[in-house]
C-alpha cells in the first residue's frame, strides 16, 4: 500500500520534471552553455527516476511474498526477505541460507513454502514442534 501511496506518485512527479526539463531544452535550442546545463540536469533526473523505479520493483517484490514478520524468529531472519531494501550486506546472506532450507524453524520459512515445511515437519520433529505442527502423523 505504501508503494502505490508513495513511490508511484514520486515517480510520475519525477517523470514530469523530467518533461519540463526536456521543454526547456527545446526552447533554448541545441547550443549554449544553458542547454548544456539543462542537458546535465536532464541525466541526473533520469538517472533518478530510474533509481525510484528500481526501488518500487524491490518494493513491489517484497511485498508479493505476503509475508508477516514474527517475533519467535530472530531479527535477522525477519529483516531477509527484504534484503534489496535492507543495505547490509547479512540480510543477502540470510535470504541465501533460508532458500537453501537454513532456516526450516522460522516461522517465515512456513509462510513462505507451507507445504514443503508441512514435509519436513513429518521428518524432522523438532521442527514440528516449533511450528506447532502435529508430527504423529494423525
Amino acid at each position: 500500500m505504501g508503494h502505490v501511496n508513495y513511490v508511484e506518485p514520486k515517480i510520475h512527479l519525477e517523470e514530469e520534471r523530467l518533461k519540463d526539463f526536456l521543454a526547456m531544452k527545446k526552447a533554448i535550442g541545441i547550443a549554449g552553455r544553458e542547454a548544456k546545463q539543462i542537458e546535465k540536469d536532464m541525466q541526473r533526473k533520469e538517472q533518478f527516476v530510474s533509481e525510484l523505479q528500481d526501488f518500487s520493483d524491490k518494493l513491489r517484490r517484497a511485498a508479493d511474498l505476503h509475508l508477516e514478520p514474527d517475533l519467535k524468529d530472530d531479527l535477522a531472519v525477519n529483516i531477509e526477505s527484504l534484503w534489496e531494501l535492507v543495505p547490509r550486506k547479512e540480510a543477502k546472506k540470510y535470504w541465501e541460507k533460508l532458500l537453501e532450507g537454513k532456516y526450516e524453524w522460522s516461522r517465515i520459512a512456513y509462510q513462505l513454502w507451507p507445504d514443503r515445511l508441512k514435509e519436513v515437519c513429518r521428518k524432522d520433529h523438532s521442527i514440528a514442534i516449533a511450528h506447532g505442527v502435529d508430527w504423529s502423523g494423525s
